[in-house]
């Protein structure tokens, strides 16, 4: 024993690929404090203590408290039995995440934030997670999202460096107005590039240029010769990588949004809008919000599911929006229908 006591009551909050700690009550009986996790000793009933020995021992009770709260269980600290306590753990479990990954695998988690700051952060390669895998109903898990900020920056450079126009499309823009990025719950990203530039995503050197890179080019389709001015697009390839995936469609149009609908003193690809996803400032529609409304309609700021999930017939259908349809497992921590139909800060 060393000496140093505390009263070892922790609150923990799983939500969104996050689980995060934060020592303290907020309420409490008879001399006790209601907690989710405890630091020091504890007494339990003998047919709830199972533990998953798989694990390492650092983070094992870790596991355990989070299946106790999950299935209800009360869990109580009463400071007035009075314990000496030494958290042999706690210093690994503060300065090397790699202890945490097999719970992070287990969870599904991208963060674990500890009390006084401490932050833990987890790819998807960390664990072993490929976005194609990710259930409908859920948020698409953090890493997915970083995933594609990487992807849509790289995708900037590369059209930048060899003159390409392009712009956000469709949910793209969409996820640009109402998060900043992407929608976390989208299936694909969407992109427009003129008819011209194409045929670059079929050459041997682009090619290999994306998959040195983690991307591969995929479904390429080259442009149909003599179209008519406005037919829709035909000429597509699809940017794979982790699991997710962008569409780069043809524009059926001559200009880009932004060559036409800016004033004449913008219409410069240097002074095209631009949308900060995740940091990145990329090219979009000349008026993201405008765009988004145009093309979706009404109450575009709550929120729908992808036309497939909700049964629609196509992306232009009319939504309904404002809430989400059922999780298969409403007790994952990134379930949908937990989550409000409405803003972007929950």
């Amino acid at each position: 024993v060393s000496g140093h006591w505390n009263a070892g009551c922790v609150q923990t909050k799983l939500k969104n690929y996050v689980l995060e700690y934060q020592e303290g009550y907020y309420h409490s009986k008879n001399e006790c404090m209601f907690c989710d996790h405890l630091q020091g000793p504890f007494v339990t009933k003998t047919n709830l203590l199972q533990l998953d020995e798989s694990l390492p021992d650092e983070v094992v009770f870790e596991d355990w408290f989070l299946h106790v709260v999950q299935d209800g269980a009360l869990i109580m600290a009463c400071p007035d039995a009075m314990y000496f306590s030494r958290q042999y753990h706690s210093y690994s479990k503060r300065s090397d995440k790699t202890v945490w990954i097999p719970l992070a695998k287990k969870w599904e988690l991208n963060r674990v934030l500890l009390p006084q700051g401490v932050k833990h952060s987890f790819s998807c390669q960390d664990i072993s997670f490929n976005c194609a895998n990710f259930k409908k109903s859920r948020l698409l898990p953090v890493c997915c999202q970083e995933l594609y900020e990487e992807a849509v920056s790289f995708f900037q450079k590369f059209a930048d460096a060899r003159n390409i126009s392009f712009e956000l499309d469709s949910g793209s823009v969409l996820g640009g107005v109402k998060f900043n990025g992407l929608i976390p719950w989208d299936i694909d990203g969407d992109f427009f590039v003129f008819s011209k530039d194409i045929p670059i995503f079929n050459k041997k050197e682009t090619i290999e240029y994306f998959k040195k890179r983690g991307y591969n080019l995929i479904k390429y389709e080259s442009p149909k010769p003599n179209r008519k001015l406005y037919d829709s697009f035909n000429g597509y390839v699809n940017i794979v990588f982790g699991g997710f995936n962008i569409e780069v469609y043809e524009t059926g149009w001559p200009s880009m949004s932004n060559s036409v609908y800016l004033p004449q003193e913008l219409r410069n690809h240097d002074t095209f809008t631009k949308a900060n996803v995740g940091g990145n400032w990329i090219d979009t529609k000349f008026s993201p919000g405008l765009y988004a409304r145009n093309r979706y309609g009404r109450e575009i700021l709550k929120h729908s599911q992808s036309w497939r999930k909700v049964g629609l017939q196509h992306s232009y259908a009319d939504y309904d929006p404002g809430s989400f349809e059922p999780c298969e497992n409403p007790m994952h921590h990134a379930c949908l229908q937990s989550f409000p139909g409405d803003g972007n800060i929950p």
